[in-house]
């Protein structure tokens, strides 16, 4: 079984308000991001929460994910990460990691990463557009205790540099893989012109 990690825990300082549940369409950004994997099938799906967790997990309630809080959030992405892996279920056979502000990503992309998974059986699997790298990126079972350890706000991507010899890069035609929504200029360009929730995300 492969899982899904989802880090949403920051305060998102960059676009000055809770983006996580900016609105989407007729989603907020977070549910739209943790409906891709849903619909790709690849859970089950852990949500690493921290600042303001329980407006977040309150808007989001109806869904079927498994939410994780991560106290410690405002030391960066790698506390997020940490507290996710040691939530994974132990049948985990990987970890798609993903970020929470990443609502562009193809269903088929990850349907496609987990698919390459149980073909190769590569420890790392990192896919790419025109030869950019891009999330989610799949991490095999054998290589959790290695996440725990990463430093700083490095995160995954220590795993990677420090294990180039286990890493599977799987071009995709997919966008979506290197775009997050991090910024007021970006929400604005990329947001779908339709809505159909209320603004909640007034920090």
């Amino acid at each position: 079984m492969i899982a899904t990690l989802i880090l949403a825990a920051g305060r998102g300082e960059r676009m000055g308000r809770l983006k996580q549940l900016l609105p989407w369409g007729r989603n907020v950004l977070l549910g739209q991001t943790i409906s891709i994997y849903r619909q790709a099938g690849a859970g089950p799906v852990l949500v690493v929460v921290g600042h303001a967790k329980e407006r977040i997990m309150a808007q989001l309630a109806g869904l079927d994910v498994i939410w994780v809080e991560n106290k410690a959030y405002g030391q960066g992405m790698s506390s997020s990460l940490k507290a996710g892996v040691q939530a994974l279920p132990e049948e985990a056979e990987a970890v798609l990691l993903a970020l929470g502000d990443m609502p562009l990503i193809k269903t088929e992309t990850v349907r496609h990463i987990t698919r390459v998974f149980y073909e190769r059986r590569s420890s790392i699997i990192v896919p790419t557009f025109q030869g950019r790298s891009g999330h989610p990126v799949l991490m095999a079972k054998e290589l959790f205790p290695r996440l725990l350890n990463v430093s700083a706000d490095v995160g995954a991507r220590q795993v990677i540099r420090d294990n180039p010899h286990l890493v599977c890069y799987l071009p995709v035609e997919d966008p979506g893989i290197l775009i997050d929504v991090d910024e007021p200029e970006a929400y604005e360009k990329l947001r779908p012109e339709e809505e159909d929730v209320a603004d909640v995300g007034l920090d």
